[in-house]
């Protein structure tokens, strides 16, 4: 398995930087398939997903006056992704974190909501003053097309 790893400081300004970095892992991991459009879904997926996971890590998470960063590592292997963002503060019950009620379009609320939404796994779990999101989504399958000659 193959683990790449960027740490940054608690602030917003370097969520698009956190999201950029998966998007570039996840180009890396897609480089076999064939389907431009699947790799355009799926990145765009991991984009979204991660940049979600910073921005509550930062917001929610890590105390601005923090000396501890915000960190996300990511895991290759032949079937899966697997992304962790972790922040160093009070732990949550993110069992009970609810859905939002879309049909008020409320202003926040949507980030996990959108990782259990789109990633194939997530999980959270709390230890030695981290807060840590597991997210895992499978490497997308390609068509394959029969070709039949008569």
């Amino acid at each position: 398995m193959e683990t790449l790893e960027l740490t940054f400081p608690p602030s917003t300004r370097y969520v698009r930087v956190a999201a950029q970095f998966a998007a570039n892992t996840g180009s890396i991991f897609c480089s076999d398939i064939t389907e431009p459009e699947t790799v355009k879904k799926f990145l765009s997926v991991l984009e979204l997903v991660v940049s979600e996971a910073c921005t509550n890590a930062v917001k929610h998470g890590s105390n601005p006056d923090s000396k501890k960063d915000v960190i996300i590592r990511i895991s290759l292997n032949e079937e899966a992704m697997i992304v962790k963002v972790k922040d160093f503060n009070e732990p949550f019950d993110f069992s009970n974190i609810k859905e939002p009620d879309l049909e008020s379009h409320p202003e926040n609320g949507y980030g996990i909501f959108l990782m259990r939404s789109f990633m194939d796994e997530v999980s959270y779990n709390h230890e030695d003053g981290w807060n840590c999101i597991t997210m895992v989504k499978k490497k997308p399958i390609q068509e394959t097309r029969n070709e039949h000659t008569n």
